[in-house]
């Protein structure tokens, strides 16, 4: 039967031995009592509740004899920040030249820059999609683009002159050739690039080397699972090496100047937080810093451990 923990945890030995076996200890052991002093011994192991420090523990081997073995317990943390690893935007490029040779070799001209660009950029072939399409519209409703402004303009000022000549001094009667329906070809790049910096780069080269009739979407951002559970499993192993530094910081006083950090005998994950980043959440979105508004998808992800090592202790030498 179980020894019953004598402070009332409502632990037994047996689950310590348990709790010893997951790390490797040998099931043949059994322990006894724990302190949370260097030099007394009391009745249970250390466990996550108690406070940091050097315990104190008797245990018994395979051939029943009692030995003393120290364990110092620690509490650390670890953060890592992560920044959105999937950026997804779209690039348009239109056409509204009347022949349609015409215009599919136009769209072609400006395809072949930036398939190069986007190469040079390092995005992947994989990484980009196309479609093209033939759309209608009105030249009144496309009137803003280069190739359509000049003749909207010159029939709207027939328009005026032909209401004038007409004795019509207020209102101008509608010319039938701006509802008249033509064709415009439209080609789209569906572009997943890695960063933010690949995304601001290509919309800088676009907007620097090519026309209105080419047109970047703003990006869709996210962190994906793959990128979280790898940053952390680094928030984890940051913690555990903290973990470590402040254990051999504990034993590094004048009383324990020849004892060092030993076996890890467990280590329990407190808690994995997700969160968004105070300090980049204050920036306005409406900042003209496009590096700090970006800044505003980081993630903070901590990781708290609570860990308890073996003591490796020197014994000294007698000087004969």
């Amino acid at each position: 039967m179980p020894l019953q923990d004598t402070k009332g945890t409502g632990q037994t030995i047996s689950s310590f031995r348990t709790l010893r076996s997951k790390s490797g200890v040998s099931m043949k052991q059994s322990v006894l009592t724990a302190s949370p002093t260097d030099d007394d011994v009391s009745q249970r192991i250390p466990l996550t509740s108690d406070p940091s420090g050097i315990y104190s523990v008797l245990i018994t081997d395979s051939d029943m004899a009692l030995t003393k073995r120290k364990f110092v317990k620690v509490s650390s943390i670890g953060e890592v920040e992560v920044s959105p690893d999937r950026v997804e935007f779209c690039i348009q490029i239109t056409s509204t030249k009347p022949d349609m040779v015409a215009a599919r070799e136009s769209i072609r001209k400006r395809d072949d820059f930036i398939m190069l660009a986007l190469k040079k950029l390092g995005v992947p072939d994989k990484g980009i999609s196309t479609a093209s399409m033939v759309k209608r519209y009105k030249l009144e409703d496309e009137a803003e683009d280069d190739d359509n402004v000049l003749e909207v303009k010159i029939l709207r000022d027939f328009e005026k002159q032909m209401a004038k000549s007409n004795g019509k001094g207020g209102e101008v009667p509608k010319d039938p050739m701006l509802d008249v329906e033509r064709m415009k070809v439209v080609k789209e790049l569906y572009v997943v690039c890695e960063s933010m910096n690949q995304y601001m780069e290509l919309f800088s080269i676009i907007n620097e080397k090519l026309d209105h009739q080419v047109n970047v979407s703003p990006p869709v951002i996210r962190i994906t699972p793959h990128s979280l559970q790898f940053h952390s499993q680094a928030a984890a192993k940051l913690a555990m090496n903290n973990a470590i530094q402040k254990a051999s910081e504990i034993l590094q006083s004048p009383k324990n100047l020849k004892a060092t950090v030993g076996k890890l005998f467990y280590s329990v994950e407190d808690s994995l937080t997700i969160s968004d980043i105070a300090e980049y959440h204050k920036i306005s979105t409406s900042t003209t810093f496009e590096t700090l508004r970006w800044k505003r998808n980081n993630k903070l992800i901590v990781c708290k451990l609570t860990s308890l090592f073996e003591v490796n202790t020197v014994k000294p030498r007698r000087v004969l």
